[in-house]
């Protein structure tokens, strides 16, 4: 056992969709090699209820994949989702969570 709650997309989504959650990316930076982004959580009123950012390049994401906007908008996405429940710290995503989740 691995002591840590981890969510997957899949539930950051179902999250999302029940507390009808808005975002707002920004590229802070994007090239071929890195990615930065910002993810502002909003609600349904239009209040901002959390704001992160997340990265991506190759020492960060598994089997050599260069979707690194991609995957850094997911981090990002899955933090302020977390952020915005107040879960964060407590609750990591998967992606975030290799270093100590439990092995299949």
């Amino acid at each position: 056992m691995h002591g840590k709650w981890i969510v997957t997309k899949t539930g950051i989504q179902k999250i999302q969709e029940q507390e009808q959650f808005t975002y707002e990316f920004d590229h802070i930076v994007l090239s071929a090699d890195y990615c930065a982004m910002r993810c502002t959580v909003g609600n349904k009123e239009g209040k901002i209820l959390s704001q992160t950012f997340a990265s991506a390049e190759k020492s960060n994401v598994k089997n050599n994949q260069k979707y690194y906007a991609e995957m850094a908008e997911k981090r990002s996405k899955a933090r302020g989702v977390l952020m915005a429940i107040n879960a964060h710290g407590k609750v990591y995503s998967e992606d975030e969570a290799d270093e100590f989740k439990a092995p299949n």
